[in-house]
């Protein structure tokens, strides 16, 4: 028991890694929105290890790269593989945009593992990037092939950026009260332009909302 106990995060963590996987296969199988969809629950999956591994205090160096191997998996092969052949039917620009992503995915993994834990995220953090790939996807394209380009490039750059992006859980209760206030009206303002719009709101919000800094 206690070996599964001290294990447990990295279960969790290569859950998250076959769940990626299985979000490839079903792209190339077609299965968009389901492949969509398995993002989400990598994310889910993703979020569960580092919060597990927290409270049962069995953060380790072997975790943490674990964490960061499976999130190259699923959130920066995953999700560039989907776009590429969803949003841009494996077109050359497509390959292009998605060799991006997978490389500005891969630095912004390398510098948040050798720079020192801080209160905000250096750059947008890539299960965010991974979010904003399955929303559109889930729009079922309702974007012009220039504007998805001109769209995941900057979302590509901004996870190498040095923005700061604020970690919710280390917001004070007037800053969260502020973060919600902000994101209903973001999504409502995406709803009333376009319903579909709705389902990617909190993770556009969330990449925009670095450029204005939300501080303790």
């Amino acid at each position: 028991m206690q070996g599964l106990k001290n294990n447990i995060a990295n279960i969790l963590t290569l859950s998250n890694a076959v769940i990626g996987l299985i979000s490839v296969f079903l792209t190339i199988s077609g299965n968009y929105t389901w492949a969509a969809l398995m993002i989400f629950v990598a994310i889910i999956f993703d979020i569960l290890d580092g919060e597990v591994a927290r409270k049962l205090k069995i953060t380790s160096d072997l975790g943490a790269e674990l964490d960061s191997l499976s999130d190259i998996i699923s959130f920066g092969i995953a999700s560039s593989i989907l776009l590429y052949v969803s949003l841009f039917n494996q077109s050359t620009i497509g390959a292009f945009v998605a060799i991006l992503i997978v490389i500005c995915g891969v630095y912004r993994l390398a510098r948040f593992n050798v720079v020192k834990k801080q209160k905000t995220f250096t750059g947008l953090p890539i299960p965010a990037m991974a979010a904003i790939v399955s929303s559109f996807v889930l729009t079922e394209n309702v974007f012009s092939t220039m504007q998805i380009t001109s769209i995941f490039v900057i979302v590509a750059l901004l996870m190498v950026s040095k923005i700061p992006y604020p970690i919710i859980n280390n917001l004070d209760s007037k800053n969260i009260r502020l973060f919600v206030v902000l994101g209903l009206i973001f999504a409502l303002v995406l709803f009333l332009i376009n319903p579909l719009y709705f389902i990617m709101a909190p993770f556009m919000y969330y990449a925009i909302l670095g450029m204005f800094s939300i501080k303790k």
